[in-house]
C-alpha cells in the first residue's frame, strides 16, 4: 500500500525497531509539531495490521479524537484515495477512545477502565495516551500499571520529560522526538542507549518525504 509506505512507523519497523509488548515509547515535541497526528498514522497502521488499541487523551473529547483522524484521512486521500477508504474501513471497531478531561487521568481512574475492557476480553496491541506537558518520575505508576494489565506497547507524548522519568520506567524505552528542520520536520528515534536515526517528515501530512 502506497501511504503505509509513507508512514514512519512502517518504516521504522522495516529497521528492526517494530515497538514490541512491554515497551514504553515516549513521542516529545513542542506544541502543535504532530504528536497526537503520529498517534494517528500508528493507529491506522495498528487497524491495517488487523490489531485493536486504546486511544487516551487528556485534552480532546472523543468527537475531537474522531476529528483527527478524519482529517488525516481526508489528507492521505488527496494522495491516494481508494487506500485512503480502505484504511478508514480497517479502522472501524479497532479504535476505542476514552478521554480523562473532567476527572483527569490518574492511576485509579485508568486502571478501573482498563479493568472494565479487559473484563469483557478486550484485547487491544497497544495503548496510546496523549496530551501530558511535562512527566516525571511521579507519574511512572500510570504507565506501569496500564501496561501490568495489558502485555502491549504504551505509546505516550509529551512536551518534555523531568528528570527520573524513563528511570522510573519499568521497561525497555524508546525516544521519539518531533524537532523542526528548515521548513520540514525530522522525527528522530532512539531505543534506550542505542544508535539515535532521523525520517525527515512532510510538515503538514507526517508522512515521510
Amino acid at each position: 500500500m502506497e501511504i503505509l509506505k509513507k508512514n514512519p512507523f512502517y518504516e521504522i519497523g522495516k529497521k528492526g525497531e517494530t515497538p514490541y509488548t512491554g515497551v514504553y515509547n515516549v513521542i516529545l515535541g513542542a506544541p502543535g509539531l504532530g504528536k497526537t497526528t503520529l498517534l494517528v498514522h500508528l493507529g491506522l497502521l495498528r487497524a491495517w495490521e488487523g490489531h485493536r488499541f486504546i486511544h487516551v487523551s487528556r485534552t480532546n473529547t472523543p468527537d475531537k479524537v474522531a476529528f483527527y483522524y478524519d482529517s488525516v484521512l481526508d489528507e492521505l486521500a488527496r494522495i491516494n484515495q481508494q487506500e485512503a477508504f480502505q484504511l478508514k474501513d480497517a479502522l472501524k471497531e479497532k479504535r476505542i477512545t476514552l478521554s480523562f478531561l473532567e476527572e483527569g487521568l490518574d492511576l485509579k481512574n485508568l486502571k478501573r477502565t482498563l479493568s472494565n475492557l479487559k473484563s469483557i476480553q478486550y484485547t487491544p496491541c497497544c495503548i496510546m495516551m496523549d496530551g501530558f506537558r511535562v512527566l516525571g518520575p511521579e507519574d511512572c505508576p500510570i504507565f506501569t500499571q496500564a501496561l501490568s494489565l495489558f502485555k502491549f506497547e504504551v505509546w505516550i507524548t509529551a512536551v518534555e520529560l523531568k528528570e527520573g522519568f524513563l528511570e522510573g520506567l519499568d521497561g525497555d524505552y524508546s525516544i521519539y522526538n518531533v524537532v523542526p528542520f528548515g521548513q520540514g520536520l525530522v522525527l528522530e528515534y532512539q531505543r534506550g542507549h542505542g544508535v539515535k536515526e532521523k525520517l525527515t517528515l512532510n510538515p503538514r501530512t507526517l508522512l515521510m518525504e
